[in-house]
């Protein structure tokens, strides 16, 4: 007979017999067979064929930056749009010399995927099988998976790559999707020390030491005289009481002194 030929109305391309699904929607494929001198023309036949969303995989920072030394959490979203996402296999790559992987791979048990973590293989580099527990349509909106960097060095961009070869998340199903997203790792503050004393017949209300970074405040520190003393100052002038240092810009190493009370008798 006469070769079929097809033709498609909706978000798609025809090229000869493969069709390519260009956006969600409503497709209708037509096939058709023209007629000649020995063969009637034949009745077309349609098919119509509902495209769904592609599912989609992200990778998210819970914080766009971070401090030398810091934690920044990183999660795997995924959205199934309805759809079937199958197996295959990830890699997150990033630059060792800033970043580094510590703890599990944390999975969400309702995630349709069953994330396998395999030790990382070489500097920079974690993998993780991709592996679906259900190949049918499942729904599911949510982290599938999280994890967390340590910062090792300061960077203006510290690029993390997740790269996964799950074909129904690729617009081109012929390459591995690739999401890079950046990081901003701060030098750390420099920090000071808060360190009180109490001199004899007194005692302290609050931490000592304490820790706080280049220009912050520590907490309130009062000084308790002993039963019939009183609070005098500190060693370095002070007199208030409690005390709290603000904007620190140097180590503070001081003491509370305190003094008998005494009384006049005047008869």
């Amino acid at each position: 007979g006469n070769p079929v030929t097809f033709a498609a109305s909706g978000p798609a391309t025809i090229s000869g017999n493969t069709i390519s699904f260009t956006a969600p929607g409503t497709v209708t494929v037509t096939a058709s067979q023209a007629g000649n001198a020995n063969y009637e023309e034949a009745a077309d036949v349609t098919q119509t064929v509902s495209v769904g969303e592609r599912p989609s995989i992200t990778i998210a920072l819970l914080s766009p930056s971070v401090p030398v030394g810091g934690l920044v959490d990183v999660s795997i979203d995924l959205d199934t749009q309805g759809q079937s996402v199958g197996g295959g296999a990830a890699v997150l790559l990033f630059d060792p010399a800033v970043l580094e992987v510590v703890g599990d791979v944390v999975k969400d048990p309702a995630s349709p995927f069953n994330l396998q973590p395999i030790p990382i293989l070489s500097s920079g580099r974690l993998d993780i099988t991709l592996l679906e527990t259900n190949f049918t349509p499942v729904s599911y909106t949510g982290t599938a998976a999280s994890f967390s960097f340590r910062a090792l060095a300061a960077s203006s961009s510290a690029d993390i790559t997740f790269e996964n070869s799950l074909t129904r998340f690729s617009p081109d199903l012929a390459n591995t999707q690739r999401i890079t997203t950046s990081l901003t790792i701060e030098e750390a503050p420099d920090t000071y020390t808060l360190t009180y004393t109490a001199a004899p017949h007194g005692t302290l209300e609050g931490t000592s030491p304490q820790t706080v970074n280049s220009g912050a405040a520590g907490t309130a520190v009062k000084a308790i005289p002993a039963t019939g003393y009183v609070f005098v100052k500190w060693s370095d002038e002070s007199t208030d009481n409690p005390r709290t240092d603000s904007n620190v810009m140097a180590d503070v190493d001081v003491t509370a002194t305190f003094a008998l009370i005494e009384y006049t008798l005047t008869y």
